[in-house]
């Protein structure tokens, strides 16, 4: 038995618009793959055709979303100490800095 979308969507606190955009669903075939694995009713087409881009406009948003993922690689943080090797060398031994 399949669960109505509203159901599911209310459950998320979301509406088909988000639920779209926050799992980057790209074409209607994409989300239909996806609700039917979740076992969720589908849409039909035309539901979707305002939240959805239009064929000749996803290879743009392809790029744009690859571009992101690269700053976000980029912009990785160190989560160690923000002193210097020395300074904490320095400070086993007894010394101040």
């Amino acid at each position: 038995m399949l669960t109505n979308l509203k159901y599911f969507l209310g459950k998320r606190r979301c509406t088909l618009k988000s639920y779209c955009a926050k799992n980057k669903f790209l074409t209607y075939e994409a989300l239909a793959s996806h609700l039917e694995e979740v076992g969720v009713e589908l849409p039909t087409q035309e539901e979707t055709q305002f939240l959805l881009p239009p064929p000749e406009d996803i290879e743009g948003i392809k790029h744009v979303y690859k571009q992101n993922i690269q700053k976000l690689k980029a912009k990785k943080r160190s989560t160690g100490s923000t002193r210097s090797k020395k300074s904490r060398s320095a400070k086993k031994a007894g010394e101040s800095s």
